[in-house]
């Protein structure tokens, strides 16, 4: 066998595995709460696989994990699933000095002269929020990212979300909105603390107990930061 044919078939083998494995810790993330691996070791599959990918493109796949977000569809049988009015596409992940230095020689390709606004990043959970008229109707999971499921009601038990919005008249219709789900560090220490007084496993993070909120209404979440 040629050093090219040995070369070929060694990144196809790369991609299968990658697939399988990346597909194998969707599941534990996002369907069971029990990650294996941090995001920055997960991220680092998923750029790995896109490479190879991008430089076999006869063997992309729109099955691939490179092409959703999130989730897979099955993610639970437990609410009903709703299409996204404007989808919810994921957001890039930077680690090093240079990956950052070459986003902002992007952005300055299309801006002159940006301005940046940094903040901590809430590890919670994504959902769109739609509001007709002024109220609001329905409350999604990312899901896919085209597609996820419908929350609303376990969304209006958040005491810190509007249910209506002042609007004009000149603004009837729909408003999309974009939030994220998640369990103070307070919050989630006192459900912990009392769980455990209980006798009860207590959950394993905030991020996950947020994830539970959707399904099961618990204290502490917002759609506002507050560490």
């Amino acid at each position: 066998m040629s050093v090219k044919k040995k070369t070929a078939k060694a990144a196809r083998s790369r991609i299968d595995f990658l697939r399988k494995e990346i597909e194998r810790h969707n599941q534990l993330y996002y369907n069971m709460a029990r990650p294996e691996i941090s995001d920055q070791a997960y991220d680092a599959m998923l750029a790995e696989l896109e490479r190879i990918e991008g430089e076999h493109p006869e063997w992309q796949a729109e099955d691939s994990p490179t092409r959703r977000v999130g989730a897979s569809p099955g993610e639970t049988k437990a609410h009903e699933r709703v299409a996204h009015a404007v989808p919810l596409m994921s957001l890039d992940n930077t680690y090093t000095a240079e990956e950052l230095i070459a986003f902002d020689e992007r952005v300055r390709k299309v801006i002159a002269h940006p301005r940046y606004v940094v903040e901590p990043k809430i590890d919670g959970v994504a959902v769109a929020l739609t509001y007709r008229d002024g109220s609001l109707v329905l409350a999604a999971t990312r899901g896919d990212g085209v597609t996820g499921e419908d929350v609303t009601e376990n969304i209006r038990t958040i005491p810190e979300l509007p249910m209506e919005v002042k609007r004009n008249a000149a603004m009837k219709g729909e408003l999309h909105l974009r939030g994220e789900v998640f369990i103070t560090k307070k919050g989630f220490a006192e459900l912990v603390r009392e769980m455990t007084d209980k006798g009860e496993d207590p959950f394993a993070n905030p991020r996950n107990t947020a994830a539970g909120t959707l399904k099961l209404p618990l204290p502490g979440t917002a759609l506002t930061p507050d560490a």
